[in-house]
C-alpha cells in the first residue's frame, strides 16, 4: 500500500507523461511549431517572403518516421540546408490518410527544388520506390 506522498508523486510523473508532445493528439502539430519557429528564428533565409511557393508531395507512411528523423533532426537538417520550410500533414484525401501523408515544403522556387534534389539523394528512387516526388494537388 502507497502512502500518500507516494501516490502523489506517481500520479505528478505519469501526468507529466500525458502532456508530452508527442502523446497528446494534436502533438506532432505542436511539437512541429517549435521546430519550426526554431529555424524561422535561427536562418535569415526562412523569413516568409511574398514570392515562397507551397509545394506539396505524398509521402508513404512507411518513410514519414524516416523522413522526420529522431526528435526531427532529419527533417530540420533538411529544411536548414535547402532554405525552406517542411511540414508533415496528413493527407486531405480521407482515402489516403492510411497510406500516405503530405509533405509540404514552402520556400522560393529554386530552394524547393534543392530540397526535393536533396530529399531524393537521401532517398533513392531504387530503394524507396513509394516515394514520389511528383506534386499533389490539393482538394480545398
Amino acid at each position: 500500500m502507497q502512502s500518500e506522498g507516494e501516490e502523489q508523486s506517481s500520479e505528478s510523473s505519469s501526468s507529466g507523461n500525458r502532456t508530452s508532445g508527442f502523446h497528446s493528439p494534436n502533438g506532432w502539430y505542436l511539437q512541429e511549431l517549435r521546430y519550426r519557429n526554431f529555424w524561422r528564428k535561427s536562418h535569415p533565409a526562412l523569413q516568409p517572403k511574398d514570392t515562397w511557393q507551397v509545394y506539396e508531395i505524398e509521402v508513404p507512411n512507411t518513410v514519414v518516421g524516416l523522413l522526420i528523423g529522431v526528435k526531427g533532426k532529419t527533417i530540420q537538417e533538411l529544411s536548414y540546408r535547402a532554405h525552406v520550410i517542411m511540414t508533415i500533414l496528413p493527407h486531405n484525401n480521407p482515402e489516403l490518410t492510411a497510406d500516405y501523408q503530405v509533405c509540404q515544403l514552402r520556400g522560393e522556387r529554386e530552394n524547393i527544388n534543392r530540397a526535393l534534389r536533396f530529399l531524393r539523394q537521401r532517398y533513392p528512387e531504387n530503394r524507396f520506390p513509394d516515394l514520389d516526388l511528383k506534386r499533389v494537388v490539393s482538394a480545398l
